[in-house]
């Protein structure tokens, strides 16, 4: 089945632009589809709701960047959406259990 053109672009925004933020309701708006019509079909085509997807993705991308020792926590937590680096380290240990210090301090 192939996926619509207007959920790749939607999934597309969200991998492009980490650290703007975005809502549900922005999403499905840019796609042209209510919003449970539009977290129905992106989980649909991608296996994730979309908010779901943009916490992964947000969180990857974070992990790429702890290993850039020149930027704070505090930094990294900004380019990838999250103003309050305290609510980011929360989101970071629940999706990696570790914080994101211990997971530099690994790398």
């Amino acid at each position: 089945m192939r996926v619509p053109d207007r959920l790749l672009a939607a999934r597309q925004w969200i991998n492009s632009n980490p650290s703007q933020p975005m809502t549900l309701n922005d999403l499905a708006q840019s796609a042209g589809m209510s919003a449970p019509y539009f977290c129905a079909q992106f989980k649909k085509f991608f296996g994730l709701a979309p908010m779901e997807y943009l916490i992964q993705h947000r969180m990857l991308h974070a992990e790429h960047l702890l290993a850039d020792r020149n930027l704070t926590i505090s930094e990294i937590a900004t380019l990838v959406g999250y103003n309050d680096p305290f609510f980011f380290s929360k989101m970071f240990k629940k999706h990696f259990g570790q914080s994101p210090r211990k997971m530099r301090d690994r790398i």
